[in-house]
């Protein structure tokens, strides 16, 4: 089928994202932290876009098992993602993993990349770097990012202290730099990679929508809850110590954000930890458990296979953009007449 979609879809082909990369959809999974695995991360890349494994969370060995998982199971294009804000020792570990397997490309976050860059361009992978400000987008291709993913204040899990709308940092971002352009945040169906496209991104990174893919990683409890929930059912918590977060509203973040005020920062540490998330997306236990979400969450209404959720996107940025292209050519047309 996805040869098919493939003969339809010819502008977001062309995509520079696409070329680098290797892949037929200018779509990126996400890295997120407890959902990135090495089945979902097969899944979309068999489907057509890039599958990412998060190191997040993960130890070193479960890191490796799951992206040997994804390699093994899929021969298309594989990406996994760093956050370099924790130990130093971890942090070397999952590189080393990282550099010695068949991927296409390692993404970094979380901190300064800068110290990590050449490992992965010794290696000969691609580099992809997540920013939230244009000027970080223009330190990242100095750096030597391949690729800059710009993610802005709409996307699920840590947010940025600047808390830039997409609308604003992605042409900002595409104006400072030459490599490709990923947009993040919010992006959940085709209309979102239309307009990311249109802005002046290459493709989008989505994470809450692959969240709500068949092969993920959530309890049952968990989709409910995201299915249910409109785009207001998300808050951010933890700004007050510089550790913002976008989560599902629900007891327990409802909890952490109104003990901001009071609470010290070991205290928002232990309130962010990651057995919080844990209980929220794996266990359903969505009285004690937290679930990092972005805005987008609204505009989802079914979980699907992966390879049809990036069908589908692909499709619809497809009628969105060739609508768009119509309506300027109608008003072409009506100017010559009137000339």
């Amino acid at each position: 089928m996805a040869g098919d979609i493939a003969n339809d879809i010819t502008l977001i082909r062309g995509s520079a994202l696409c070329a680098l990369l290797g892949i037929r959809y200018p779509i990126i999974q996400g890295g997120m932290t407890l959902v990135g695995t090495g089945h979902l991360a097969s899944a979309v890349s068999a489907g057509g876009g890039l599958g990412v494994v998060s190191a997040g969370r993960m130890d070193e060995a479960t890191f490796a098992r799951e992206t040997d998982f994804a390699l093994d199971t899929t021969d298309c294009p594989l990406a996994v993602n760093i956050p370099i804000g924790r130990a130093q020792e971890w942090t070397e570990a999952c590189f080393n993993i990282a550099i010695k397997r068949d991927i296409k490309a390692v993404l970094i976050g979380g901190g300064n990349p800068k110290p990590w860059c050449p490992l992965v361009k010794d290696a000969g992978k691609l580099l992809g770097i997540v920013v939230a400000t244009p000027d970080q987008a223009a330190k990242a291709e100095a750096a030597g990012a391949d690729f800059v993913v710009a993610e802005s204040i709409e996307a699920g899990g840590r947010t940025s202290r600047e808390e830039l709308a997409g609308v604003t940092l992605i042409p900002a971002a595409s104006e400072r730099i030459s490599v490709p352009l990923v947009a993040a945040g919010g992006f959940v169906d085709g209309r979102g990679l239309a307009a990311a496209m249109v802005l002046g991104a290459d493709g989008v990174q989505m994470g809450t929508r692959f969240m709500l893919a068949e092969e993920s990683p959530l309890h049952k409890n968990t989709f409910s809850a995201m299915l249910a929930a409109d785009i207001t059912d998300t808050l951010v918590v933890g700004t007050r110590h510089h550790m913002g977060r976008r989560l599902l509203r629900g007891q327990a973040s409802e909890m952490v954000h109104g003990s901001e005020i009071s609470a010290s920062r070991e205290d928002m540490i232990a309130m962010l930890s990651g057995e919080w998330s844990r209980q929220g997306l794996h266990l359903g236990n969505l009285e004690q458990g937290m679930i990092a979400c972005g805005q987008g969450v609204g505009l989802i209404h079914d979980v699907l296979p992966a390879s049809t959720i990036i069908e589908n996107t692909a499709r619809e940025a497809e009628a969105h953009l060739r609508r768009a292209l119509s309506i300027f050519g109608a008003l072409n047309e009506q100017s010559s007449g009137n000339a």
